[in-house]
């Protein structure tokens, strides 16, 4: 393996087949690296850990806060007045102010490193590692490209790495991806090698978590050549920007100096051809210099911003810097997330289709006593209810796959108690689902016999299936009525809903083995559920508040295309001339290109994180103050860069808010509109 091997070739790990990838990191599949050869590698590539630009010690730091031309003037002033015109008081004031404000600029800049330290946090202390044929667990630190990780349920991913075996294996990829459904993996190669970060199911990712099952890896990338690794470095090389009131002060300091300056020259010299002295006239023409100087106006910034923040927190805007206050209200473009932010962060079922009836909203169903009390609909709720691995908590919760989660509440919806079901029909057996059955099967003692309990892709299901629930009885699955089904439901997944489809098998006895074969055929097709996250009821007035005010919206989401648009037109966010574009179209424009579209893209899909720092970079230079929200890891570098970065008080990770300047205590798009709106007033005020 040559010593040059990094992230930037290793990019296409996800297309390449098992073998391929141990070959090329010359590994064995099997007995994994030898000591010898992963001590070598340590030697070349260097420890599993994110490099950090050395920090500037703490004393050149708050030095630097005095390095500013407001602020200079001001100690200039305080010098002549204790020095030249003995006024100690206001000198000892305006002294104060200058260091009052270089304390909090201090505070600001220091706050601004916790985002790498929250960073390193994401990697796990120790991992299972395979070498010479021995599991062994060893620091993170001294994994190396070539190693085998074994990955099980709860671990913490310490590096990127391409699976070689993989048993129903799923990650929580939100920090990373920002999709909050859990990624289910595969050994199988990715063709497409420019896929976005969420499609690329042969890799798992360091700083993610396995949710469920276990695997094996190897090891593709280490420290700073690691997605997190990229972040990193965006995060490090992301500068913020002077905000407007900075901007504004700075101008019109200088301009008040250089008058005091030119009145304090002409009265000098009027004095002195008036015959007075030297000595007299410059006394009085400093004193009338220092005089003129406004050394409490960053004192009354300073009060009226932080005055500011109480009222933001009212508006459940929770403010980490001074200057986001007026940065807030001068923002007119909003890069906004989908997730959590402009939806409800909760897959919802919304529509029901029973037997190969037409999809009907649920209220609707619920609303038919035909509907809602046929066999078929009681079998798909009962389906929902048992097939799934979702745990109850205190309070009434549920935990688990969000798909799963959203069936079982509506099952739970119309009256179908998981527990009291599982009194009457116990699991005695079941198949998980996995990536290529793209389905799951419970086996429940019912009725002195055995009932199969089947749920999954529609199209999966009814390829199962023989004969379809109606009326009470099963009758023949016609090749017309398969093809009306998937007609319909193929129509439900152009809107971005999620439909699984249900079906059931009754067995007088359990066969031999408990395999797909045996069990997953001759399935009676019951119905399908649909499911969304739908939109925050909310965020239709806050965008049309923001349309209003001329605040631009765009939505920036790491979803699927369809997703995203689906959502973005029912928002209003995709009216006519404005388009939708994708990261692989990002990745075919520079940023002067983009610049000139920007203003025409309502919504961007499949973004990952250096594509939505360059969407702020081209709405800033068309003189967009840019608020960007966000609750990933995957948004830090976004956050750091935009004008005012907005992160999520509930979903946000840490890294995401110690990069932030405003956390939203709600998630709630809502609230940054209101935000944006009481920053305008502070702002106009000042």
């Amino acid at each position: 393996m040559e010593d040059n091997v990094t992230l930037q070739e290793a990019k296409a790990w996800h297309s390449l087949t098992t073998e391929e990838c141990l070959n090329a990191l010359e590994c064995d599949g099997k007995n994994g690296l030898s000591d010898a050869e992963a001590a070598d590698r340590l030697e070349r590539f260097g420890p599993n850990e994110l490099r950090e630009e050395k920090k500037k010690p703490s004393i050149l730091l708050f030095l630097e806060q005095f390095n500013d031309f407001m602020i200079l003037v001001l100690i200039a002033a305080a010098v002549i007045s204790g020095v030249l015109l003995r006024e100690y008081l206001d000198a000892g004031v305006i002294m104060v102010i200058v260091i009052f404000n270089a304390v909090l600029g201090f505070i600001q800049e220091k706050r601004a490193e916790n985002a790498m330290d929250e960073l390193k946090k994401l990697s796990a202390p120790t991992v299972k590692i395979i070498r010479s044929g021995e599991e062994s667990r060893i620091p993170a630190a001294d994994v190396v490209p070539g190693d085998l990780m074994v990955l099980e349920a709860g671990d913490l991913i310490s590096a990127d790495a391409r699976l070689v075996e993989a048993a129903t294996l799923r990650t929580d990829e939100a920090s990373l991806t920002g999709e909050s459904a859990a990624a289910t993996k595969s050994t199988e190669a990715v063709l497409d090698q420019g896929a976005a970060l969420g499609d690329r199911y042969s890799v798992v990712h360091s700083g993610t978590h396995i949710e469920y099952g276990r695997g094996i890896a190897i090891v593709v990338a280490t420290g700073q050549d690691t997605q997190i690794g990229r972040i990193a470095q965006m995060l490090q090389e992301a500068k913020p920007s002077p905000t407007p009131l900075q901007i504004e002060l700075k101008d019109v300091g200088k301009r008040i100096v250089y008058i005091c300056l030119v009145v304090a020259l002409l009265v000098f010299v009027a004095g002195i051809l008036r015959g007075n002295s030297l000595s007299l006239m410059f006394l009085f023409a400093v004193t009338l210099a220092v005089a003129a100087i406004p050394e409490g106006l960053p004192a009354i910034v300073t009060i009226t911003l932080a005055l500011g923040t109480q009222a933001m927190a009212r508006e459940n805007a929770i403010i980490r810097s001074l200057p986001a206050v007026e940065t807030l209200g001068c923002a007119n473009y909003i890069c906004s997330d989908k997730t959590g932010t402009l939806t409800v962060n909760r897959m919802t079922v919304v529509e029901a289709m029973i037997s190969d009836g037409k999809p009907r909203p649920l209220e609707e169903v619920s609303g038919d006593p035909e509907a809602s009390g046929s066999e078929a609909f009681r079998l798909s709720n009962v389906t929902a209810a048992l097939c799934c691995d979702v745990r109850s908590g205190h309070g009434g919760e549920y935990f688990g796959d969000s798909t799963e989660v959203a069936l079982l509440e509506a099952a739970q919806g119309f009256g179908f108690d998981k527990e009291e079901l599982e009194a009457d029909m116990p699991r005695v057996a079941e198949i998980p689902f996995d990536s290529n059955r793209k389905m799951m099967t419970t086996i429940h003692k019912a009725d002195g016999g055995y009932l199969v309990l089947s749920k999954g892709a529609t199209e999966v299901i009814l390829e199962c299936s023989d004969t379809l629930a109606s009326n009470g009885e099963s009758i023949e699955l016609s090749p017309e009525k398969r093809g009306r089904i998937l007609e319909e439901t193929s129509g439900l997944g152009s809107r971005a809903l999620r439909t699984i489809g249900f079906a059931c098998r009754r067995l007088e006895s359990l066969p031999d083995s408990i395999t797909p074969e045996s069990v997953e055929t001759g399935l009676t097709f019951m119905g399908t559920f649909s499911m969304m996250d739908p939109p925050r009821p909310e965020a239709f007035e806050a965008l049309e508040t923001c349309r209003h005010a001329n605040i631009r919206v765009s939505m920036v989401t790491g979803d699927h295309l369809t997703t995203a648009e689906a959502v973005g037109r029912e928002l209003g966010m995709l009216t006519p001339g404005m388009e939708l574009v994708e990261g692989r179209d990002l990745d075919r424009m520079s940023t002067d290109e983009l610049a000139e579209r920007v203003e025409h893209i309502g919504v961007y899909a499949r973004v990952s994180p250096h594509h939505k720092v360059k969407i702020v970079e081209a709405l800033q230079s068309r003189e967009y103050v840019v608020a960007m929200t966000g609750d990933g890891v995957n948004d830090a570098p976004a956050l750091k860069t935009a004008d005012i970065g907005v992160a999520m008080g509930i979903t946000g990770t840490d890294v995401s808010k110690e990069a932030s300047d405003v956390i939203l205590a709600d998630d709630n798009f809502a609230s940054i509109v209101s935000a944006v709106h009481l920053g305008r007033t502070i702002f106009s005020n000042l």
